[in-house]
């Protein structure tokens, strides 16, 4: 019973960590686009980094997609490429199905930490 606490108080711990990690990157402030691209960077590539980097959708939808690419569990769904939490065959490489219901699977799998900003190459790589 000691275990089981001390464990689900570590998963607690690492949630909030994550949460306020998350938290202080989004209310920086400045535009990250800006940053990387520099002051000189046209409308439409300013457009395309918010895209690519997800910065685009609401505040929330980005936080669901930040925790769920951390998170060795994951819920993914496999069959429509625009939803938020599509199973990217091209992102995560390896994984192994738990449970699938209708269209969402439940994976296991190495946390995603996505790519370089500068170098466009895997961060967890």
């Amino acid at each position: 019973m000691w275990f089981i606490r001390k464990f689900c108080y570590s998963l607690l711990v690492l949630w909030g960590v994550a949460s306020l990690v998350f938290t202080l990157f989004s209310v920086i402030p400045g535009d990250p686009a800006l940053v990387v691209l520099g002051p000189r960077a046209g409308q439409a590539e300013i457009e395309q980094f918010h895209h690519q980097t997800g910065t685009d959708r609401p505040w929330i939808k980005q936080y669901l997609h930040y925790i769920n690419d951390l998170s060795p569990i994951s819920i993914h769904h496999a069959t429509n490429p625009k939803h938020l939490l599509y199973l990217n065959t091209d992102v995560y490489t390896s994984f192994i199905p738990v449970v699938s219901v209708s269209h969402y699977k439940l994976i296991l799998k190495a946390p995603y930490l996505r790519t370089s900003y500068i170098s466009k190459t895997p961060v967890s790589s």
